[in-house]
């Protein structure tokens, strides 16, 4: 759930972001048309409306709407005499460009990556859309420029029956309209289709976009790796504090454990007196008795670091470890003197 939320919210973030650039964007890929070989450029309303395309596919991915929202840029297109082949080179710039209207927004460094993904995913899809279904030709833009126009081929496509061209509109392939010159009727061809470029004549952009997708595809996938191991981290930093609080869970029992014995006299009441004379509560007498201290162990043995570790007070520790070096010193003398 929390994935699907992050991906409904990087998709509404980048939709708006297109709807609220799609002049600039416009404009961008208008120019960027001007630079390509051929010759039939997209209007900016015709632009518009692929952009609307994408942005549609973005925000809710459907392969059949976008489908469908293509077929209805091609009427459009034959008005103007031109064909969805010359939206290849839009597409083509779409990514790029979006890319750069993105930096003008303070978008996340790893939301970056996601959007391109986004983008990428929208492009490819249209793409194949063009070359499976519509039956568009590859466009080769880093070739020379066609002669004579648009080379498209014409063959049956029982696909796009529903949309023929308007009967007023010139061919748009290598089959002319025959004109009634001599006066009898003539026909035209009613299924208008593509025929589809061999897998080895794509040209380098259509690699080199697939090569995107592939590249956005890997660094999504490393990212949820990345917030996979984070998930990790955080359970076992959970599990941490759990037994934490677990083994803190103990002390209550062995203290009243202690306290049973007291109350029993299985302690050592020497112990005791020597520390209620020297300030110790209760609580600091039981903590004594619970770590098994005798008053010997505690005159002779004991160091700084085991009164530490009792837990108890550090004013009540300065106290005691100062009334032990005073009695240390003092059996000390007295031997000596026995000695002498």
């Amino acid at each position: 759930m929390f994935l699907l939320k992050k991906d409904s919210e990087r998709r509404a973030t980048l939709h708006q972001i297109l709807t609220e650039e799609q002049p600039s964007l416009v404009a961008a890929l208008e120019e960027a048309q001007s630079q390509s070989w051929d010759r039939g450029r997209l209007s900016s309303e015709h632009i518009a409306q692929l952009v609307s395309c994408l942005r549609s596919y973005i925000r809710s991915p459907s392969h059949r709407q976008l489908s469908q929202d293509l077929l209805e840029l091609q009427a459009p297109l034959w008005a103007e005499g031109l064909s969805l082949h010359h939206v290849q080179v839009p597409l083509f710039c779409f990514q790029d460009t979006v890319k750069q209207l993105l930096r003008q927004h303070q978008i996340k460094p790893h939301w970056m990556f996601a959007l391109d993904n986004l983008m990428g995913q929208a492009v490819q899809a249209a793409f194949t859309i063009l070359m499976t279904e519509l039956r568009v030709k590859p466009q080769r833009l880093l070739g020379k420029a066609h002669e004579g126009g648009i080379e498209e081929e014409v063959e049956e496509d029982p696909e796009v029956q529903g949309a023929p061209p308007p009967p007023s509109q010139p061919s748009l392939g290598r089959g002319r309209m025959e004109t009634p010159s001599s006066g009898v009727g003539s026909s035209t061809s009613t299924k208008l289709g593509f025929r589809t470029a061999p897998a080895d004549s794509l040209p380098l952009l259509v690699q080199l976009s697939r090569l995107r997708a592939e590249t956005s595809r890997l660094l999504e996938a490393w990212l949820e790796k990345e917030r996979e191991w984070q998930r990790q981290l955080w359970r076992a930093l959970q599990a941490a504090k759990q037994e934490a609080r677990a083994l803190q869970g103990f002390k209550p029992l062995a203290l009243a454990t202690r306290r049973r014995g007291l109350q029993q006299g299985a302690v050592d009441a020497f112990l005791v007196d020597w520390l209620q004379s020297h300030g110790a509560d209760e609580h600091a007498t039981e903590m004594f008795l619970q770590h098994g201290f005798t008053l010997p162990d505690l005159l002779t043995c004991a160091t700084h670091d085991d009164l530490l570790y009792t837990g108890i007070r550090r004013g009540l520790v300065c106290r005691l470890w100062r009334a032990i070096q005073e009695h240390r010193k003092s059996l000390a003398k007295q031997l000596q003197r026995e000695a002498e």
